[in-house]
């Protein structure tokens, strides 16, 4: 027997009982005490060893408590890996890995049932030394205003009350390099809307930081899945400029009663989550229309600034915008929405959307930048209508001072100078502004540039800006401008003009302009927006009219505006906006609509307001310190400065600092900012260090809003220097923002460079920004080159991936000031006095010599490996959408922006040619030896250089084992080398000519260079290796540019060119029929004319045609090539014909030719038409062969000819009432709408070479608007639309001259017309199609032709019963 099966005894079974009892009331105890200890905030520093762990239970949650987790490494290394687990009763909530580029976490979470969870911290990284972290924990009543983890898909959404503010988070992604963005990091939302008839929604994100997009989504759930709910989508919700997808922070929908899911892509650490309800419009009450309306614009132009979508929109921090994209005040998306909502406050309205219009007046502050040269004026580099960005959104900063602002905006005077300059010493009104349709109007110019510098004069007491008010005063309201009125818009801004200026003085002009305006006005109470013509009425040319009736001294009861104020009211739409997509305007958005609906209906019906200058609404009580929700909605709320007892109110927002919840503390910390006062520096200084990236990015937003008011910027830049690495990396961080009043202290860069070595990997991260945003905003050429040596010689030393192509992009941004296209530059100094142009463009060559250029060539020369491939690399732009590596400017320009990468300073070959010269003996192969060859293309070096070092270089990577490397080389050597000065050079021709005979792929770019070089292609070796290749059938397309310069018999060269024509393309043939031209007539070469006239190609058989016709020495050699050309598909060719006949009059006295001219007088095409008509008369045909008098009349009908038929007909001797015609002309001029849906309608969706797709552009076009992409591919709907965009661009008279076709062939451009180019337009997207002969031009002209050509072909001429009965001439 063991001693497991001895009995046991009756006393040891007692003392066993109690102990048992003892221990669970131990074990009760401990528990008990554990979940009480759980149930409070715990705060702990702890040190964590290499490869350990720490952990901390968390037994008593609650579902009716929701708990904030903060995790936080105090001054993480590069390497430093910490990952943090959170798990609760029903198991892991999260994972997430902090690092130096995110080393701290706040998770807000409430378990779905009560239970035990914890807290795990795991080390991550291979230190060698401890890891200090702080841990927090705690709890509070969980609220529906409080966003709480989990809420990762709809089913375990959160509870949305409609109306009330949430405050969430998304921190539980990666900050910086968030590769699940879109996928992971989703809060979800639940809401019930419980009215029986339909609400307007409006949702809305306010963040700290517009670093990044951020996304609102609907849905319904059916069938157990989540469905987009579209109903009352706003029309801004397409994408944008080339943006991957289209997000928004702003998301407006109207509902049924039922059950909803928002999906809240935040993107940002914390946001507050909005909603506004309202009934859906059109309104009786217009204070309705006018919040519903300010409530759309304000956020939708928001959501757009906050998409930044130019260049292409940023979704993950480690990417780069470009600083254009940054700094894009554009006037739809900034100056219409601001503009309304300082219309309305100037009513009485309060601004709601309070986040979204600071936003907006920080960027107009921020958007000038210094001129180029000494002249001290600033300009918008991304805007080309300067007169108007000054002036509007000058004025825009007037009114926000005036309406809102406790402390004026001191940059006003950065739009001062400008205006000042390009007013001065006018004598006439300027031009339009016509860079926007509709263009903006001369007198809008003055009226808002007197506006600025009427202010400016007021503030600064300065003579010369008043009389530079008083100058443009003068001229806007003098005899001469008005004989320059042109337009509607010229007429009501100068009636805004004459009332804002001296309404006295003007007041009989007002009297009777008003009177003349007036009798425009359509029966339904709008006006067009033309006044050459009546047409329909347009709601924002309405709204114009109405705010400048209204101004002009009209009351709000007089019959008309009670008309057009009705018409306004009854056109807004339902979600909240007015909008007209057939209105005449550059964009189709609902921007302008909007803004001067709102701007009519607040001036017509102001609301009472006594709180004053502010945001409206009065200002606000101290916060209360209580309750986590209270506190939150008491610092949101309060915007405007108390009215009294300023210090304690402050006191109070500061002392929430120490909050437990970083969600207040960041909440504090923003509302100090606001506040505006000197004591809420220092306390915000203290927040930097916070242990929390909300609080910490909520603090640097409170002091650069007190900065950019002038207060606590040495503070500030101080913080560059502190101990902590929390405090230097925002204060760093600061820099890369919006911060006007920041600018011009040369210490800021000193600091800068000192934090590109900090030991903080963050700190480093953006200091590489704040030196780029600062580039663009000191005007000393030294301070800026200081700033480009800072960033190579970081570049020199920099091992962390991420932070080299962080330098790399910055780089690139400060080398890309975007001036190749010649679009703002040279529009913004066109319009300054003409002794200001040229400095201004001198100084900025001069600034790229000796700030960029020259540092950057000369660490290409002396620098090491690490630095020169850091170099290579900071000049491909494809970080950005549309971009590519470094080229050569080529018109590349964009709407706002071009696209292109140039200097305007082109370096001398002798200081090119060293950099180069080393950098290509330092990289023997691969994509860094890629990118050399093609940056010396960009700095014209193959073209230019004589050194041997380099042609060698560039020529051995013709061979080059990579593939990339090698096309490069071909295409170098082909397009731009000459190998000037290498006839010289035994060893490098006998290295040419061995390549010539070498394998084909280098042949052609062989070829091609050797071409440009006559004594090149005359040395013995080249010349003997180029005749060897005339016998080589795959040799023949190589030699084409040079086959009639090799000294062969002309029939060697023709007979070369005919064993290779089957294997030709177009361009190839091209290039034959040029060698062709070149030699004399033979009848091999006629044989191979015959078969290029007969070729596929149209452009082939055109010049095949004009040679055949050209070379003909008699009329009726010339009748065998003229024939044929005549029936050919292409009209060009038709026409090419009947020109070739010009001076051929004989040519007519065939039957045949006659014939087919009866033919071609009912062409399909209508310029064939009129030429075949031309002819008639210039040979007077109708008097040699009356036969004809029948078709000619059947042209009667013709809209463009008709009128010369009866002419030409009474000329010949006829009766026109007595000549019937011939043929009935059917004509239907019809588009094919299945043959739209089958073969052009993919073409808008298919990506071209550069990856976008014409949709990618032209969903927001005002004409050839496209229906966005959609999942299943587009609807009968969205067939429909493009469809009718495609009509409005097709020419069915000439298909050929449809923009539908001329567009896409067209070079890059804004748009606009082109005289001299190819197609006579330029195209934004630049060409899609390389000629007529690509697939997708020719499906598109076969659509056209279809719905052009006749129902059945022209019959054969019919003699008249009372005329002639042959074809033969009259006698």
């Amino acid at each position: 027997m063991t001693r497991l099966d001895h009995p046991i005894r009756p006393e040891t079974r007692r003392r066993t009982a109690v102990l048992r009892r003892r221990t669970l009331v131990l074990v009760g105890l401990l528990l008990a005490g554990l979940h009480a200890r759980a149930s409070e905030p715990f705060r702990a520093t702890l040190s964590l060893a290499p490869a350990g762990s720490w952990s901390r239970p968390l037994p008593g949650l609650n579902a009716n408590r929701r708990g904030e987790l903060v995790v936080s490494i105090a001054a993480p290394a590069d390497d430093d890996r910490v990952e943090v687990q959170l798990s609760g009763p029903s198991g892991l909530v999260l994972r997430k890995t902090l690092h130096a580029g995110d080393p701290d976490v706040y998770i807000p979470y409430r378990p779905a049932r009560d239970g035990g969870g914890g807290v795990r911290l795991i080390r991550k990284d291979a230190g060698a030394t401890p890891l200090s972290l702080l841990v927090s924990w705690s709890e509070d009543d969980a609220d529906d205003a409080l966003e709480a983890e989990p809420n990762d898909d709809w089913r375990s959404a959160n509870r949305l009350v409609l109306g009330r503010p949430i405050y969430g988070s998304a921190d539980d992604v990666d900050w910086l390099e968030n590769a699940e963005e879109g996928r992971a990091g989703l809060d979800w939302f639940r809401f019930d809307v419980d009215s029986e008839k339909p609400v307007l929604v409006t949702f809305s994100l306010d963040l700290i930081d517009r670093d990044v997009s951020a996304d609102l989504a609907v849905f319904t759930v059916k069938d157990d899945r989540p469905e987009p709910y579209l109903v009352g989508k706003d029309p801004m919700e397409i994408v944008h400029d080339r943006e991957r997808v289209r997000y928004s922070k702003n998301l407006v929908r109207t509902f049924a009663k039922g059950t909803y899911y928002l999906r809240v892509n935040a993107n940002h650490p914390a946001y507050v989550l909005r909603s506004r309800t309202s009934d859906v419009p059109p309104f009786d009450d217009p204070t309705k229309a006018v919040e519903a309306g300010l409530h759309y614009i304000l956020n939708a132009g928001d959501a757009w600034l906050g998409q930044v979508p130019r260049e292409g929109n940023r979704f993950v921090r480690s990417t780069n915008l470009h600083e254009t994209s940054l700094r894009c005040t554009g006037c739809h998306a900034t100056s219409f929405p601001a503009e309304a909502a300082l219309a309305a406050r100037r009513a009485g309205y309060p601004i709601h959307a309070k986040d979204a219009l600071l936003n907006m007046i920080d960027r107009i502050a921020d958007g000038p930048a210094p001129l180029y040269g000494d002249a001290g004026l600033n300009w918008h580099r991304y805007i080309a209508t300067p007169l108007e960005v000054n002036g509007a959104q000058g004025a825009v900063l007037v009114d926000f001072d005036r309406e809102i602002a406790d402390v004026p905006t001191s940059t006003l005077d950065r739009f001062g100078p400008f205006l000042k300059a390009a007013w001065g010493g006018r004598d006439a009104m300027p031009e339009d502004e016509r860079n926007v349709v509709p263009a903006e109007s001369k007198f809008g110019l003055a009226w808002k540039g007197w506006c600025v510098l009427s202010e400016l004069a007021r503030r600064t007491g300065r003579e010369d800006d008043a009389r530079a008010a008083a100058d443009v005063a003068s001229l806007a309201t003098g005899r001469a401008a008005d004989r320059r009125v042109e337009s509607l818009q010229d007429r009501i801004h100068r009636l805004v003009a004459w009332s804002l200026i001296d309404r006295e003085a003007n007041a009989n002009k007002i009297r009777r302009e008003t009177g003349a305006l007036m009798a425009l006005q359509n029966p339904d109470g709008g006006w067009h927006e033309s006044d050459a013509q009546p047409g329909p009425s347009a709601v924002y040319a309405t709204g114009q009219l109405v705010d400048a009736l209204l101004e002009a001294g009209l009351p709000r009861d007089h019959p008309a505006i009670d008309k057009a104020l009705k018409y306004l009211l009854s056109t807004q739409q339902d979600f909240g906006g007015w909008f007209q997509p057939d209105t005449h305007e550059e964009f189709r958005t609902p921007m302008r609509e909007t803004r001067w609906a709102v701007a009519a209906l607040a001036r017509a019906f102001p609301r009472p307001d006594s709180s004053g200058r502010g945001w409206g609404g009065g200002p606000p009580p101290p916060p209360r310190p209580g309750p986590l929700v209270a506190a939150l909605d008491d610092l949101e709320a309060a915007w405007d400065a108390p009215a009294d007892d300023g210090p304690a109110h402050a006191r109070a927002v500061a002392a929430l600092l120490d909050h437990r919840s970083p969600l207040v503390r960041a909440s504090a910390a923003a509302r100090l900012g606001r506040l505006g006062r000197h004591d809420g520096v220092a306390p915000l200084l203290t927040a930097l260090d916070d242990p929390s990236k909300i609080v910490r990015r909520a603090a640097a937003f409170g002091l650069r809003t007190l900065g950019n008011r002038g207060i606590g910027v040495d503070v500030a830049l101080d913080a560059l220097t502190f101990v902590s690495p929390r405090v230097r990396r925002e204060a760093t961080s600061l820099l890369t923002r919006q911060v006007p009043g920041f600018d011009g202290r040369p210490i800021v860069v000193d600091r800068l460079g000192r934090r590109l070595d900090d030991s903080d990997l963050l700190t480093r991260f953006e200091s590489a920004r704040a030196l780029r945003r600062a580039f663009y905003r000191v005007d000393d050429p030294a301070v800026r080159r200081r700033i480009v040596e800072a960033l190579l010689a970081r570049l020199a030393v920099e091992r962390v991936p991420l932070l080299r192509r962080n330098l790399g992009e910055n780089l690139y941004i400060v080398m890309d000031e975007n001036l190749g296209g010649g679009v703002s530059l040279q529009r913004n100094l066109a319009a300054l006095p003409e002794p200001m142009r040229g400095p201004a463009m001198e100084a900025r060559k001069d600034l790229e010599r000796d700030a960029i250029v020259g540092p950057i060539l000369a660490a290409l020369r002396d620098g090491g490996e690490l630095q020169r491939a850091g170099v290579l690399r900071a000049f491909d732009g494809s970080f950005l959408a549309g971009r590519t590596y470094a080229k050569r400017p080529e018109g590349a320009v964009d709407v706002g922006n071009d696209r292109e990468f140039g200097f305007l300073h082109e370096p001398p070959i002798e200081d090119v040619e060293p950099a180069f010269a080393a950098l290509l003996a330092a990289t023997p192969t691969g994509p860094e030896r890629r990118d050399a060859i093609r940056l010396a293309s960009f700095f014209r070096v193959p073209e230019r250089t004589r050194d041997p070092a380099v042609q060698t270089a560039l020529l051995a990577a013709v061979d080059d084992p990579d593939a990339e490397t090698r096309a490069e080389a071909l295409r170098v050597v082909g397009r731009e080398m000459s190998f000037d000065g290498a006839e010289a050079d035994p060893k490098l021709s006998g290295t040419i000519a061995a390549l010539l005979a070498g394998p084909a792929e280098a042949r052609p770019a062989l070829v091609a260079a050797v071409g440009r070089n006559p004594a090149l292609a005359r040395r013995p070796e080249i010349a003997a290796a180029l005749a060897a290749l005339t016998s080589r059938l795959d040799a023949s397309p190589d030699l084409l540019p040079i086959l009639d310069r090799l000294g062969l018999p002309d029939a060697e060269v023709v007979a070369a060119m005919a064993r290779g024509w089957d294997a030709y393309d177009p361009a190839r043939k091209a290039q034959a029929l040029d060698v062709l031209l070149r030699l004399p007539p033979s009848e091999a070469a006629g044989t191979l004319l015959a078969r290029a006239a007969a070729d596929a190609s149209e452009m082939v058989r055109e010049r095949a045609f004009a040679t055949l016709i050209e070379r003909a020495p008699s009329t009726a050699e010339a009748s065998a090539a003229i024939l044929p050309a005549f029936d050919d598909p292409a009209p060009k060719v038709r026409r090419l014909a009947l020109t070739a006949t010009a001076q051929r009059a004989s040519f007519w006295d065939r039957g045949d030719a006659l014939e087919a001219l009866a033919r071609l007088l009912v062409d399909p095409d209508a310029g064939v038409r009129s030429d075949a008509l031309d002819l008639v008369k210039h040979h007077r045909l109708l008097v040699r062969f009356p036969v004809l008098a029948r078709r000619v009349k059947a042209l009667a009908d013709d809209p463009a000819l008709g009128p010369r038929i009866d002419a030409m007909l009474r000329a010949a001797g006829r009766d026109p009432s007595e000549v019937a015609p011939d043929v009935a002309v059917d004509r239907p001029l019809i588009l094919d709408l299945n043959a739209f849906r089958r073969d052009v309608n993919p073409l808008f969706y298919r990506p071209g070479a550069d990856g976008h797709a014409c949709v990618d552009c032209h969903a927001n076009h005002a004409i050839l608007r496209l229906a966005e992409r959609r999942d299943g591919g587009p609807s009968d709907e969205d067939v429909a639309l493009n469809f009718a965009s495609a009509s409005r661009v097709a020419d069915l008279a000439r298909p050929e001259a449809s923009l539908l076709l001329r567009k896409p062939l067209s070079p890059d451009g804004r748009g606009e017309a082109d005289p001299l180019g190819p197609t006579g337009v330029t195209h934004v997207g630049g060409p899609r199609w390389e000629s007529v002969d690509d697939p997708a031009y020719r499906a598109v002209l076969a659509w056209l032709r279809a719905s052009a050509a006749q129902a059945d072909p022209a019959p054969p001429l019919v003699t008249d019963p009372d005329g002639p009965k042959s074809l033969d001439p009259a006698p």
